[in-house]
């Protein structure tokens, strides 16, 4: 029914705007109106509200497509009301304004910095659209709209670049202008050439062995395209100075080191070092804990170790709702807590992070046990089991340590 009535109101509001919309085009052919009056309507009625019907139209057959039982037609549907109807709508204002401000292209391109403005919003589209999804399919569409944001920016400064360079050679700006449009233009650039790279790592994690450096590269990326964006700018800036050549040098070496410290990190995120390094902390953490349950309650054991030892709380979420719940909902802030915590990252190290990687882990796992103790507490006071189980909590400890790594990166 929900969809149905989309469907209807979808359909009325099309032919409501159709209408206006010819009205307003047909109104400067009927009455005689001033060239700017009649100009303004007939560009609202094709480069507005055109647009918006066309819009409407894509909008309709994504959800029609999207009320189907096919997975993927359904998935189609999502990808054309989420992505392709506004990318559509904003492509065709963007040009109805090209075509209306055309004759100041003489003086700066109009039309490539709309265009280049497109690019950059449908960078932001597909990126908001990749946020939809888990890694490691999310990460990638994340990439491919950074990388399509990226080169809407640079592309956007290259005609800036260019008309500041025009008045410099007229004298009528100093040439620190000109030179900082260009440097922009190119940290936008390179960060844009970057960001393949890292898209294509990206794309490795659909191979299981490569998954820990591809799911690392993700999280290192913001940082990595922010590294080379100052690069860049600073080897076109330094051209300013007396000094260009020395600077150029140093930029040169701050991006081997840089590549060699990525290089190093993406390799101990492959052989698992940062996992390696914290699997005792967790086992000894979790062995403390699993000899305090004092309840015959296999599903219970199973959720704290899986906790404990990975990190994982659904299945302890899950479990304690349906426990707590049964208690007259006793111990919600418990549950919050559990709701809010996330695992620390444990993907690739730096050279200089291996001894910080292991206090984290420590912090980590008194807060860990520290939720699961309360968990146990309460379950147990709730049940009013006192019986203790008469077995070794190591065993237990079957859960293969998988330390959860969640990809935050793109930002």
């Amino acid at each position: 029914m929900k969809v149905k009535n989309i469907i209807i109101n979808s359909i009325r509001n099309i032919i409501i705007l159709a209408v206006i919309a010819l009205a307003i085009y047909i109104v400067p052919y009927i009455i005689y109106l001033p060239y700017f009056i009649s100009s303004t309507l007939i560009f609202v009625a094709s480069g507005i509200l055109m647009p918006i019907i066309i819009y409407l139209i894509i909008d309709l057959v994504g959800n029609l497509l999207m009320s189907t039982n096919i997975n993927t037609i359904k998935t189609l549907g999502v990808v054309t009301v989420q992505l392709i109807s506004p990318a559509v709508l904003i492509y065709l204002v963007l040009a109805a304004f090209a075509s209306t401000l055309s004759p100041f292209n003489r003086f700066i391109s109009v039309s490539a910095i709309l265009m280049s403005t497109y690019l950059a919003i449908l960078g932001l589209l597909i990126r908001a659209f990749g946020s939809r999804f888990n890694y490691v399919v999310g990460d990638l569409i994340r990439g491919i709209g950074t990388t399509v944001l990226l080169f809407g920016m640079a592309m956007l400064f290259l005609p800036i670049y260019a008309f500041t360079y025009s008045l410099y050679t007229q004298s009528i700006i100093p040439a620190a202008l000109p030179i900082l449009a260009l440097a922009i233009y190119n940290a936008f650039l390179y960060t844009a050439v970057t960001a393949i790279v890292i898209t294509a790592i990206i794309f490795l994690g659909f191979i299981a062995p490569l998954r820990p450096v591809s799911m690392d590269m993700a999280y290192m990326s913001g940082m990595l395209m922010y590294v080379i964006a100052m690069i860049s700018m600073v080897i076109v800036l330094g051209t300013l100075t007396p000094y260009s050549g020395y600077i150029t040098a140093l930029s040169v070496i701050a991006l081997v080191i840089t590549i060699a410290l990525i290089s190093y990190r993406l390799l101990t995120a492959y052989l698992r070092l940062g996992e390696s390094k914290v699997r005792d902390v967790y086992h000894e953490y979790a062995i403390r804990v699993m000899e305090r349950i004092t309840v015959s309650d296999y599903e219970l054991i199973n959720a704290i170790n899986n906790f404990m030892m990975n990190g994982n709380k659904d299945a302890l979420l899950e479990y304690s709702m349906k426990a707590l719940t049964r208690c007259k909902n006793v111990g919600t802030k418990i549950l919050d807590e559990i709701k809010k915590y996330e695992p620390p990252y444990y993907g690739g190290l730096w050279p200089w992070g291996s001894s910080d990687i292991r206090n984290r882990a420590i912090k980590d796992a008194e807060l860990r046990s520290k939720i699961s103790t309360e968990i146990i507490t309460l379950i147990s006071t709730c049940q009013g089991g006192k019986q203790e189980i008469q077995v070794a909590s190591s065993h237990y400890l079957t859960c293969r340590f998988s330390v959860p790594v969640h990809s935050r990166g793109w930002y």
